[in-house]
């Protein structure tokens, strides 16, 4: 699995959030900071420079406002409705530094915690992962670098059994995508991430306008191979036995004398099921 996507699993345990009683007595108000509209400029408890821009009520955040500090690793910027000096509906927004990452929330709020909206963490390679949250938990996850199914997007039976062929303690299947593009020695590789190809195949495909390149680059992936670097391409349409599956997302390596290609779990998401029969060496793949 991409290390992002377990880092994404536990980057939102996190909390950034303020509240009037983390700044100390240094301010700087311009305008009417008690009931009023105004500018406050001060420092956290914790000695990081903070600024604040809206509307106040008895001294606290309330009613439309933006927050934002800097610190060490990471920028913090609040907008939206605050009330009694707590975001309760609008973004928030992190900026990590190190790890060059952006992070957008976005909803409404409830103890310093997202209770209703979504969570987007923006990659610096163009990675893009979005969780939906919905009272507090999360209820769907979508990535612009994983395949995921969509019932239009598949046309053939609703059920097939595809055969694995068995050689070298090793199972392949079959791919094709045109007449004179087809993979019949495609390894089907659990511990690969999704769909892996050949900078070669990649070449062919893009000469058919089959594929177009992702702004996703310099991505690390895991397979039987080791680690490979590579990026993403979206393939407009491609075969799996009697299944036709369209905008499938793959990775290319970046080593032109690489020749295989590998089948991972992700790629099999397009669909609604498949079910791996071990000891028969088959796939059942439900549309």
């Amino acid at each position: 699995m991409n290390l992002k996507i377990l880092y994404f699993i536990y980057c939102f345990t996190w909390t950034f959030c303020f509240y009037t009683n983390d700044v100390n007595a240094q301010q700087n108000c311009s305008g009417d900071c008690v009931n009023g509209e105004g500018i406050l400029k001060g420092k956290l408890t914790n000695g990081t420079p903070y600024r604040y821009e809206g509307y106040f009520n008895e001294g606290e955040f309330h009613g439309q406002g933006l927050f934002e500090y800097e610190f060490d690793d990471h920028k913090l910027k609040e907008y939206g409705e605050f009330v009694n000096g707590e975001i309760l509906m609008g973004v928030r927004e992190i900026y990590f530094f190190k790890e060059k990452q952006k992070h957008l929330i976005s909803g409404s709020f409830e103890n310093k915690e997202l209770k209703n909206g979504s969570k987007k963490i923006i990659f610096d390679d163009g990675q893009i992962n979005v969780t939906k949250i919905e009272n507090f938990k999360a209820v769907n996850f979508t990535s612009n670098t994983l395949n995921q199914y969509v019932k239009e997007e598949i046309i053939g039976p609703i059920k097939q059994i595809i055969a694995l062929k068995s050689e070298n303690k090793k199972l392949y299947l079959e791919l094709d995508f045109t007449n004179d593009i087809v993979l019949t020695d495609c390894i089907f590789d659990t511990g690969a991430r999704g769909l892996s190809l050949s900078y070669q195949t990649y070449t062919a495909l893009k000469k058919k306008k089959l594929a177009e390149r992702l702004a996703v680059d310099n991505v690390e992936f895991y397979g039987v191979g080791g680690t490979e670097d590579g990026f993403f391409i979206k393939i407009k349409s491609m075969n799996i036995g009697e299944h036709t599956v369209k905008n499938v997302i793959a990775n290319v390596s970046t080593k032109k004398d690489r020749e295989f290609t590998l089948i991972g779990i992700n790629f099999f998401d397009k669909f609604k099921n498949v079910i791996w029969n071990k000891k028969q060496n088959t796939l059942e793949i439900y549309k």
